[in-house]
């Protein structure tokens, strides 16, 4: 059986990075080989180079290690949906950096959204102040921006989101994402009250 890829088990990879030396190793290329997909994502969701998704994809897995080796990852989440949003912050990093140097030339005219709900996120997006969406992203909660970003950024169902948070049906999902978008929208609506 050659070229056999190991089989990814979470519980195997937690264990091996917390053990140190050569376990934690074959765990970090572990972790690093499972999700390798997302710099394909960083491509085409961020107009990202290969050079800029790799590096931000192996910035997230460095900081996803860093976060289990201290302990401070709990255990009743999954390692993919922290990857997933350090992932993306990372991402966002590289185009403010890019935003500085090239003015949000990155940006497409057409880009679009799942549903009208989300029209806040495409309206700052659009208006290029992903900064601020990030900064009030911030402002809503773990579990608010966990939703938003899943939903919104990965494009998981509200199913597939209530599997992964340990919400009991999609419609618990779908109706705290309306509640956290009314959360976003009064932040917004204060800032430019401000």
């Amino acid at each position: 059986m050659f070229g056999r890829k190991p089989i990814f088990k979470e519980e195997a990879v937690l264990a091996g990075i917390r053990a140190g030396g050569t376990q934690r190793r074959k765990a970090e290329a572990l972790l690093y080989d499972r999700y390798g997909y997302l710099i394909s994502k960083g491509k085409t969701k961020h107009f990202l180079n290969q050079e800029q998704a790799t590096d931000a994809y192996a910035d997230a897995v460095i900081a996803v290690v860093d976060h289990i080796a201290r302990g401070s990852f709990r255990t009743e989440n999954k390692i993919s949906t922290l990857l997933h949003q350090i992932f993306f912050n990372k991402c966002v990093d590289v185009l403010r950096k890019k935003s500085n140097k090239d003015n949000w030339s990155w940006m497409p005219e057409n880009m679009a959204l799942p549903d009208k709900a989300n029209n806040v996120l495409k309206t700052l997006i659009e208006r290029e102040e992903v900064e601020v969406l990030v900064a009030f992203m911030e402002k809503l909660g773990k579990s608010c921006k966990e939703i938003l970003w899943n939903s919104i950024y990965h494009g998981y169902s509200a199913k597939e989101i209530a599997e992964n948070m340990g919400f009991s049906n999609a419609a618990s999902v779908m109706s705290q994402k309306s509640t956290c978008l009314k959360k976003l929208k009064s932040l917004i609506a204060r800032k430019k009250v401000d």
